[in-house]
């Protein structure tokens, strides 16, 4: 077993967890979505008159803005993995998907 079996067996588990990753990212800027959106009407006012946020939609706009960053985060770890699979001909292991015996 040399460095490259390492490599591809490191790969063989990490495409997964992107898949998942990316999941879990969008999920959450979707309930940031809904957060800002479902508590659109629920505003306050303070003494000059200027309309402010409540902190539900608030709650949004951090969900959606975190789930940005990391979804930039998460693409650039999964280009970074295929420009060094890519650099050193690594191949992932493909693992057969389990189907139901017939």
């Amino acid at each position: 077993m040399d460095i490259f079996d390492i490599f591809r067996i490191i790969i063989s588990v990490l495409n997964p967890v992107f898949n998942i990753l990316f999941v879990f990212i969008f999920v959450a800027f979707f309930y940031g979505i809904g957060l800002f959106i479902l508590n659109v009407d629920r505003t306050t006012k303070n003494t000059k008159g200027e309309k402010l946020f409540t902190d539900t939609r608030m709650q949004g706009k951090q969900w959606m803005f975190w789930s940005i960053i990391a979804l930039f985060v998460a693409i650039s770890l999964w280009g970074l993995m295929g420009f060094l699979q890519s650099s050193f001909s690594i191949q992932s292991v493909i693992i057969p998907p389990m189907g139901v015996p017939t």
